[in-house]
């Protein structure tokens, strides 16, 4: 970072309007020199640090005001933040994908937001097993509750049902694979 206009933003952190680029001594690519006037830019940051600079620029000498300034300024606060967002939903991703056990994430509002492939096979299971045995025509239910801590997910159907033994040597079973 340094001393191109990006970088002096960077450095410092600061929104910057420039009215006359052909008048500052900042480093400009000389394609962009060619093309931009007038710039307005301002920092992205995430937790306080810089991680980038936006900018927009006029094709000719435009003095752009200290509310366009703050316009943008605005606009690279909700792109930082949604930057900060993808970065949390990746490292959100990436450790539920990392748990072997059936795992599900939910919104507040109860909305499945991500399932690792381990609770995608128990409940791919499920369903097909609910569906191979129920009787033809009849329904499959499936069911979200909240009982404390825990969202549970239950699958019922109309079949003739299985015995206790049956479901834990099933249960084992599908563990094993989805580890």
């Amino acid at each position: 970072m340094g001393r191109s206009v990006a970088g002096n933003i960077a450095a410092t952190g600061e929104p910057r309007l420039l009215d006359d680029l052909s008048a500052t001594t900042e480093v400009v690519r000389p394609l962009f020199r060619e093309r931009v006037r007038s710039l307005l830019g301002a920092s992205l940051r995430v937790k306080r640090e810089v991680v980038g600079v936006v900018h927009v620029g006029a094709h000719t000498v435009h003095h752009f005001t200290r509310e366009d300034l703050h316009l943008l300024v605005r606009v690279a606060e909700g792109v930082s933040s949604a930057l900060e967002r993808a970065r949390l939903y990746s490292l959100l991703d990436a450790t539920v994908t990392a748990i072997p056990n059936g795992v599900m994430v939910y919104s507040p509002s109860g909305q499945v937001l991500r399932m690792n492939p381990a609770a995608e096979s128990i409940l791919a299971y499920l369903l097909s097993n609910a569906l191979k045995y129920s009787p033809s025509g009849s329904d499959v239910e499936v069911g979200v509750s909240q009982r404390g801590q825990a969202i549970v997910v239950e699958v019922t159907d109309w079949g003739p049902g299985m015995s206790e033994r049956w479901v834990v040597r099933q249960w084992l079973s599908l563990s094993k694979n989805c580890i």
